[in-house]
Parts: C-alpha cells; sequence; structure tokens
C-alpha cells in the first residue's frame, strides 16, 4: 500500500487549478494529465515502471514544455528536478554516448542528472520524433521497465521519474485543419502519431495527450498574462508603470507567429515594457520611473507618456 504525505496530497488536489492558471486554452489536457497522475502517485499503476509516462502532442508553442515544466515545480518543488533532453541534440549515433557515457569510466549525462536530481523528478524527451533510433530504444527501455545503464555499469532506477516525451507530429494537419471540432482533430492527431511513431514505443505512454491549437481569444489571454508578468516585474524593482488597452495590440501584433505559436509572446511583452522605460532609466541615471505606457502605431512601438522620473 503506497503511503502519501499530507505535502504532496496538497500539491496534488491543487494541480488542475494550478496548471490551468498559467497553460491556457488546455483544459482537457489538463484534467487528463491530472487524473493520472494522481492516481500513479496514489500507488495505482504497474510495478516496476516510471511514476508515469505521458506523450504530449501538438504543435510548437501551444505549452507542451511549459506544461513539463510546471508539472515538476508543482510534484517535485524544483525545477531543478527537471531532466530535459532536447533530442534535435540525439539525432546521431555518436550521440548516444553523451547520453551514457562513451566508456566505462562514464556515466554520461543522464547519470549526472540522475544524482543532481536523487532518483526523483521529470525526465523531458523533448522532440522525439528527431532522436536518433538507438536513442528511441532507451527510451523503450526506461518506459518498459524504469531502467538505464549507463557505459560505467550503473544501473539507474527510475522509478521515481515522471517521464515525458514531446512531439509535433500531426501539428501541420492540425493547423490547417478547418474543423475545430476537438475529438476529430484527436483522432487525426493520434493517428497520425501511431502512423509515425514505432508501435512497441508509442504503446508504452500511459496517456497520450493532444494539445488543442490556439485560438485568437486565448491568444489574447496568453498575452495578457505575459503583459501581467512583465509588469509585476517592473513593479518589483519599484517602478510605478500602468499600461493602456493598445498595448495589449502591439504584443499580439509582434508576438504571434504561426511557426511559434505563442511562444514570442513573452518577448513581445518585454520588448513593449523595455522600449518604453530603459530609455527614461538610462536618461534619470537609473531612478524610479512613474508613467503610462502607450503604443505608438506610426513608429509600432511603445512608449512612456506622462513620465515622472524621481
Amino acid at each position: 500500500m503506497t503511503i502519501i504525505d499530507t505535502a504532496t496530497i496538497k500539491r496534488l488536489t491543487g494541480l488542475d487549478s494550478y496548471l490551468t492558471a498559467q497553460i491556457l486554452g488546455q483544459d482537457e489536457v489538463i484534467a487528463q494529465i491530472t487524473e493520472l497522475l494522481q492516481r500513479s502517485f496514489c500507488g495505482i499503476r504497474p510495478p516496476r515502471r516510471p511514476v508515469a509516462s505521458l506523450l504530449f502532442l501538438g504543435p510548437t508553442g501551444v505549452g507542451k514544455t511549459e506544461t513539463a515544466e510546471l508539472l515538476t515545480e508543482r510534484l517535485f518543488e524544483s525545477r531543478e528536478k527537471l531532466i530535459r533532453l532536447d533530442m534535435s541534440e540525439y539525432m546521431t549515433l555518436d550521440s548516444i554516448d553523451i547520453l551514457r557515457g562513451a566508456n566505462m569510466n562514464e556515466e554520461g549525462i543522464l547519470g549526472r542528472y540522475y544524482d543532481q536530481t536523487k532518483g526523483a523528478g521529470v525526465i523531458l524527451f523533448d522532440e522525439i520524433e528527431k532522436g536518433h533510433r538507438l536513442i528511441l530504444d532507451l527510451l523503450l527501455q526506461i518506459l518498459s521497465a524504469a531502467r538505464f545503464t549507463t557505459a560505467a555499469g550503473r544501473t539507474l532506477d527510475l522509478r521515481g521519474y515522471v517521464v515525458i516525451a514531446t512531439s509535433n507530429i500531426g501539428s501541420e494537419m492540425l493547423m490547417e485543419s478547418r474543423t475545430r471540432d476537438r475529438e476529430t482533430l484527436v483522432r487525426r492527431t493520434v493517428q497520425a502519431a501511431t502512423q509515425d511513431m514505432r508501435p512497441e514505443i508509442y504503446a508504452r505512454f500511459d496517456a497520450v495527450c493532444v494539445f488543442n491549437r490556439l485560438s485568437d481569444e486565448v491568444l489574447e489571454e496568453i498575452a495578457k498574462l505575459h503583459l501581467e508578468r512583465c509588469l509585476a516585474i517592473v513593479r518589483a524593482v519599484g517602478h510605478d508603470i500602468t499600461l493602456s488597452a493598445s498595448v495589449l495590440e502591439y504584443v499580439l501584433r509582434e508576438g504571434w507567429s504561426p511557426e511559434f505559436g505563442a511562444r514570442p509572446l513573452q518577448q513581445a511583452a518585454l520588448r513593449a515594457l523595455g522600449s518604453a522605460i530603459v530609455p527614461r532609466l538610462l536618461e534619470g541615471e537609473g531612478r524610479t520611473v512613474r508613467g503610462r505606457i502607450e503604443y505608438d502605431r506610426r513608429k509600432n512601438r511603445c512608449e512612456l507618456v506622462s513620465e515622472i522620473t524621481v
């Protein structure tokens, strides 16, 4: 019988609301993830396997990687517990030595990360479709037996980890499809994944989570969220700044990318505030800035108006 401490219970019961407050437009996926993780942490899972294994499908910039980061922070109390393996760095046969070590005197990168995370956390295989076949063989071993053997002969026990893989498989179809019916989009995306991925790997995941493409309404809410976060940073160091409604227009105009989804919105929000405040800070020798930021459409930049430097 699995005994769960009070702190873990609190983290699990608040997981859904914690994620939905920060990952917008993905309520169905978050509910699916939450249900699986609550069940797994309560011990209702196959023996000799990772805590849970999830495959995240969907276009770039819809929240797949951020969800993995937030899960790590919530469940293991620190993002330092995330082992992120970018599969674009593991596309060749030689790259397997990076992961497990090149000789009997090396542990490889996974062995080092294992020690740093003390045998518990999240292992993220980002953009799994880019990984070399032998790297995927190692993933299969992790999914099926929660074990990984380094070149030094050390066997790592990975039963304390949540394993997540992300993939853009089917994302082009998802973005181009005219239908907005989620059931149809999920079915088509899963079909693309089963055709593209090795069946023995696909079948090992406890859950396949298809992230939604982002609607205009959700993009606007994400832009607002980034502006609120950036404004909080500015105010935390003593600046008294407000934003006009036009600043949101700038962030949406400059931060939306069909190729990268909502990912550039954060940088657009930082540029909006930075381009308005930084010149005043430099002119005022770093003193406190007060005023309202507005978007000048003619110049296509955000500027500080009614400023007072004290």
